[in-house]
């Protein structure tokens, strides 16, 4: 199968990594990375290196390229790039989605996956999310910082899951999937949502938050907010669901951030809209009152 990464970022560049390491070169899959810009030219010159605590490897895709139009269709694309990118990103690599294609989005938010739907209505489009906490260290460079390291994916045709578990399987990526991720996919997103607001508003770490009573509190209040957008989108969840998830974010290293903290952090263009505005305006759309979200937001449209 010819599998395409299209953004070789913390996500795709992780996962990506583990394809290339076992299938580059080999003959059964031909594994391409889509990149660009330093990041391009340092995996051209010296392969990608993935720094995961004190083990390192260096891989090298069968392609690396910023322009597929030449590489005909692709079996399997994963699509790992910011939301505020996917538009461009996407339409880039239209020529090389076929009816057969299998497109899985890991990626943050809501929407990625129904843009996807819209964009490639023949395509087999499949549910998407990861646990991941990695990044681009330096070009060429991704380094791993802890998470579930997990691909959770969904789909309605068996057959199709299966043929994505398979490979995933043997690569060696940790993965779970069933017909319908959707609360998966909300559970995501509500863990990001918050922890980037809270993190990038305060420029603190998980293990920093978790452990100051009044910002723990804040961010138990942001997950309720959130939570009674998703009980109104039909997304039901258990009772107790919000001490399982700060549960969770005491599972990762004190000093884990989240993407959209790197980006504030780093001056970058960042993922407001998706983590925090999305909600705000579900709230709005819903009659539902988010106080802390619309302070939350309002500070970091500041920023």
């Amino acid at each position: 199968m010819k599998i395409a990464i299209l953004g070789i970022g913390g996500v795709g560049g992780f996962y990506g990594g583990k394809l290339a390491q076992h299938f580059s070169g080999k003959g059964k899959n031909e594994i391409i990375f889509i990149a660009r810009g330093k990041h391009l030219e340092a995996i051209h010159e010296d392969g990608l290196k993935i720094i995961d605590g004190e083990s390192e490897i260096i891989v090298h895709p069968d392609i690396c390229t910023d322009d597929s139009s030449s590489l005909g269709k692709f079996d399997v694309l994963l699509v790992a790039v910011k939301t505020y990118s996917l538009l461009d990103a996407i339409r880039s690599v239209k020529n090389n989605i076929t009816t057969e294609t299998i497109v899985i989005p890991l990626m943050n938010g809501i929407e990625p996956y129904e843009i996807l739907k819209h964009e490639f209505p023949e395509a087999k489009i499949f549910q998407g999310c990861c646990y991941l906490n990695a990044f681009i260290e330096s070009p060429g460079t991704i380094k791993f910082r802890g998470g579930f390291d997990q691909i959770i994916f969904g789909f309605p045709d068996v057959q199709k899951r299966i043929l994505i578990a398979d490979l995933f399987s043997e690569a060696g990526i940790n993965h779970s999937t069933d017909s319908d991720i959707s609360k998966q996919v909300w559970e995501k997103f509500i863990f990001g949502s918050t922890l980037s607001g809270i993190g990038s508003m305060e420029n603190e770490s998980f293990g920093e938050i978790i452990s100051n009573p009044e910002k723990k509190k804040l961010l138990q209040d942001l997950i309720s907010e959130c939570l009674s957008v998703a009980n109104a989108k039909g997304i039901i969840f258990e009772n107790g669901f919000s001490e399982k998830l700060i549960s969770k974010v005491a599972t990762y290293p004190f000093e884990a951030r989240t993407s959209m903290q790197l980006d504030f952090a780093n001056g970058k263009m960042t993922e407001l809209e998706t983590f925090t505005g999305y909600v705000v305006r579900s709230g709005n759309e819903l009659g539902i009152s988010l106080p802390n979200y619309c302070r939350v937001y309002d500070l970091l449209k500041l920023k």
